[in-house]
C-alpha cells in the first residue's frame, strides 16, 4: 500500500511537471508579438532637462533642472494622471538642477543638486501639498548631487552621485559611493554600506524592500557602465546582479507589475531611446518597445498603471524638450487563455509552413498528449483500486 502511495505521488509529480512546462511554455511571448505600447500625453509647460520627480496621490511633481544651457530651473509643474492636465506648482526655494525628489508621508523631499555653476548642495527642501509651502529640512552629511534616492520603511536612502573638493586651491570633481539615509522621526542623517560600485548619473527603483541601483558613469560620457546592484536595508548589505543589456547614464527608471524598466540615457556619441524590462524574480533582462523620441536627463514615475516619462534632452549635452510620453502594456487585459491560444496557433503555424519538420513537431505534439493520456490513466485506475 506504501508502495502504491510511493507510485501515486511520484506519477502526481510528474504530471504537475509537465503541466508547468506546458504551461510555461505557451505563456512564452510569441515572436514580434507587442507587449508595451506609447502614448502622446499633454507636453511639459517648460522644456527641461536633468529634472527631478515624484508622485503624490495622481500628481506627477516636475521640479527644477535646466531650462537653459547653463540656467538652473525652480520651476515646479505638476502633470494630473487622471485627467491628462498641468498646473503650476509652488517655485522651489532656489534653482536647482541635478537634484532628487522623494515622496515620503505625503510630503516632497527634494535633496541636494547643483547650483548654477556646478556648485553641488548639501540642502533638503520639504514641501507638504496641504500647507503649500516649503521648509528647510536637516542637510545632507555632505553636498552632492546627480545621485539616487529611494524611500524604504520610512527612511530616505540617498546613494551614489558626484561632488567636489578642494585640492591645491581648487575645485576637484569626485564621484561618490555612499549610502546615507535620513531617519525623519529623529531628523538625522545616518551612514550605511557604501555601495560596491562608484557611480553618478545612475537610477534606482524598490522592488520588495530592495533598492536596485543601475547604470550611471564615472564622470565622462565615455565611462557608462552596465551594472545592477541590489541594497538590503533589512541587512545593511549589497548584492551584485545581472547587468544591463546596454552601458549608460542619464537614464530615468520606474516599476510597473514588480518589473523594473529603464528609459534612454546619453553616451558620447547618441542618446538611447531602447527601454530595457528587468525582472528581480527571475534576474534577466530583455528589451522592449523603444521610446518614441531617444533622450537622456529625463525623469519617470508609475501612476495610474502605466509609466510616465517626461522631458529630458534629445541630444547628449545640455538639450531641453517638453516630451511626455506613457508607457503601458499593450494587453492590460491579456489572460493566460488568450495566451495559451496565441501559442498554440503559432505551433501551427510553424508545423504547417515547414515540410520537412513536419514530422518531428506533429511526433513531439502527440507525444506530450500520449505522455498525458498515459499518465492520467495510471493516476485513475490506483486511485479507484484504493
Amino acid at each position: 500500500m506504501v508502495y502504491g502511495r510511493r507510485k501515486i505521488n511520484t506519477t502526481t509529480i510528474l504530471v504537475t511537471l509537465l503541466l508547468s512546462f506546458i504551461y510555461t511554455t505557451a505563456l512564452q511571448p510569441v515572436e514580434g508579438e507587442v507587449l508595451y505600447e506609447w502614448k502622446n500625453l499633454p507636453p511639459l509647460p517648460t522644456p527641461r532637462t536633468e529634472v527631478t520627480s515624484t508622485v503624490v496621490g495622481n500628481d506627477f511633481y516636475v521640479l527644477g533642472g535646466f531650462e537653459d544651457p547653463g540656467v538652473s530651473s525652480n520651476k515646479v509643474e505638476i502633470f494630473n494622471a487622471a485627467n491628462d492636465s498641468w498646473r503650476r506648482g509652488p517655485s522651489l526655494p532656489t534653482p536647482l538642477h541635478h537634484s532628487v525628489a522623494v515622496t515620503l508621508n505625503g510630503k516632497i523631499y527634494v535633496i541636494g543638486g547643483y547650483l548654477e555653476g556646478w556648485i553641488p548642495v548639501d540642502t533638503v527642501y520639504i514641501y507638504d501639498p496641504k500647507d503649500g509651502e516649503w521648509v528647510e529640512g536637516p542637510r545632507l552629511p555632505r553636498a552632492k548631487a546627480a545621485f539616487t534616492a529611494q524611500v524604504v520603511d520610512g527612511k530616505i536612502y540617498t546613494v551614489g552621485g558626484a561632488s567636489t573638493r578642494v585640492e591645491g586651491g581648487r575645485r576637484v570633481d569626485e564621484v561618490l559611493g555612499v549610502n546615507e539615509y535620513l531617519d525623519p522621526a529623529t531628523n538625522t542623517w545616518h551612514i550605511a554600506a557604501q555601495m560596491p560600485t562608484i557611480r553618478e548619473h545612475l537610477a534606482s527603483a524598490v522592488v520588495d524592500g530592495k533598492i536596485y541601483i543601475i547604470g550611471g558613469r564615472v564622470l565622462t560620457l565615455e565611462s557608462n557602465t552596465d551594472v545592477n546592484e541590489v541594497y538590503d536595508p533589512k541587512t545593511d548589505t549589497w548584492s551584485k546582479k545581472a547587468p544591463m543589456l546596454t552601458k549608460r547614464g542619464g537614464i530615468a527608471m520606474a516599476t510597473l507589475s514588480g518589473k523594473i524598466f529603464v528609459f534612454g540615457g546619453e553616451s558620447n556619441t547618441r542618446t538611447f531611446k531602447e527601454v530595457e524590462e528587468y525582472t528581480p524574480a527571475t534576474d534577466m533582462w530583455r528589451q522592449v518597445e523603444p521610446m518614441p523620441t531617444a533622450r537622456h536627463g529625463l525623469t519617470a514615475a508609475t501612476l495610474l498603471g502605466k509609466i510616465i516619462v517626461v522631458g529630458g534632452g534629445r541630444q547628449p549635452g545640455i538639450y531641453m524638450s517638453d516630451i511626455n510620453e506613457a508607457f503601458m502594456p499593450a494587453h492590460p487585459s491579456a489572460s493566460f487563455t488568450s495566451s495559451t491560444l496565441k501559442g498554440v496557433d503559432e505551433f501551427t503555424k510553424v508545423v504547417a509552413d515547414d515540410g520537412e519538420s513536419n514530422d518531428s513537431l506533429w511526433f513531439l505534439l502527440y507525444a506530450v498528449i500520449a505522455v498525458t493520456v498515459i499518465l492520467s490513466a495510471i493516476i485513475y485506475f490506483r486511485m479507484k483500486k484504493r
